[in-house]
């Protein structure tokens, strides 16, 4: 007599996937919840570092307000220096809010020599999209994402004197518009300021490679104050730590409640599978071989609502930054690698905590009881 062997796995799945689709369905909608908060945290966190963070590692920010310092004594020793590309000092520097998906955050405002905005715009990879470099004062160069989001547009004007939610005092018209990554908006500053006075701000560009080096001599300084690369990652790495901290508690929830759907889900499907499990008892299948067929179904199932989730939250991430993010100037990336590795961490704590009912299941299955029907 041939031996009998259990259905197939594929094809079994196949026969009955009506009875596995609220279990595809509960992983597919896990995996999809957490790679939409992913995205949308994401959005959050990079469009801060994108922002305050990002331009610093192009040039450092240094500001002299000590009288006690010698005159020029920084222009000269930064200026000569061999790694450092160029020093550009600037009437002064100031921060306005520029809008997240859920929030705002501060970006700079610098107030160069209009001949220097150019070289600037280049070293930050800025790309003018529409008018021209300003050229006067209160005349303004702003990112086309800030542009989007405060609906302004080439030739409007901005200012408090316009509308007291704009963060910049006085008058100020719009002369051109650049993409980049980052924000930054730019005025060409009111008057020559003397390199040689004590009181001055610079904008650092250091050469490729050198900006580690630079910023150490800058930080060597005791009479100045600067804002570099370091500072502004020691200053942002306990808000950063919250976002992490919150995708974990997500993570967390989301992994306890789809598990605990999928077991209760599983518990039904198995009972209903009684008699099955009997017979394939009765022939002589080790229960371990027969748990090993169930958890090859479960694995099955996870594998295909990893993938339907996957797919859905990539696209309804496109589709939402579309439809919302971008017409209103605040884009959020998408393909990231880490948000499919962290919604796809849902699946296999899933997989690894739902065998357990299954073995317990089968641990208490009495064969007897079940074909005699008293189970």
């Amino acid at each position: 007599m041939p031996e009998v062997r259990p259905l197939n796995i594929f094809l079994y799945v196949e026969k009955n996937i009506k009875k596995f689709i609220p279990q595809i369905l509960a992983v597919m909608l896990g995996v999809f919840l957490v790679f939409f908060v992913c995205v949308l945290g994401g959005g959050i966190k990079f469009g801060i570092k994108d922002n305050i963070v990002a331009p610093l590692e192009k040039f450092s920010l240094v500001w002299i307000s000590d009288t006690n310092l010698e005159g020029g004594k920084f222009h000269k020793e930064i200026s000569s220096d061999t790694e450092v590309e160029r020093l550009i000092p600037i009437e002064d520097f100031r921060q306005i809010q520029t809008k997240l998906i859920a929030q705002s955050t501060g970006t700079f405002v610098f107030y160069p020599d209009a001949k220097d905005i150019k070289y600037i715009m280049d070293k930050l990879d800025f790309k003018l999209m529409e008018g021209k470099i300003p050229e006067s004062k209160n005349e303004l160069c702003i990112n086309s994402d800030f542009a989007k989001s405060n609906n302004l547009k080439l030739g409007d004007s901005y200012g408090s004197d316009v509308d007291e939610k704009h963060q910049l005092n006085g008058l100020y018209k719009i002369t051109g518009i650049y993409s980049g990554k980052f924000t930054v908006t730019f005025c060409p500053r009111e008057s020559i300021v003397n390199p040689e006075n004590p009181s001055q701000v610079f904008l650092v560009f250091p050469k490729g490679g050198k900006l580690d080096s630079v910023n150490s001599k800058i930080e060597a300084y005791k009479n100045i104050k600067y804002e570099t690369l370091n500072t502004m990652k020691k200053a942002t790495d306990g808000l950063f730590q919250m976002f992490d901290i919150f995708a974990v508690i997500v993570l967390g929830l989301t992994v306890f409640v789809i598990t605990f759907t999928i077991s209760n889900i599983n518990y039904m499907h198995l009972y209903d599978r009684l008699e099955e499990l009997s017979i394939l008892d009765t022939l002589g299948y080790s229960k371990t071989t027969i748990v090993f067929k169930l958890v090859k179904e479960l694995v099955l199932i996870i594998f295909l609502g990893s993938i339907l989730g996957t797919s859905l939250g990539i696209l309804g991430g496109y589709i939402f930054n579309s439809i919302y993010c971008i017409p209103r100037g605040v884009p959020v990336g998408i393909l990231n690698p880490w948000y499919i590795t962290i919604s796809l961490l849902v699946p296999v704590f899933v997989s690894l905590f739902s065998s357990i009912p299954v073995i317990k299941f089968l641990r208490n299955l009495n064969t007897i009881e079940v074909l005699e029907g008293r189970y």
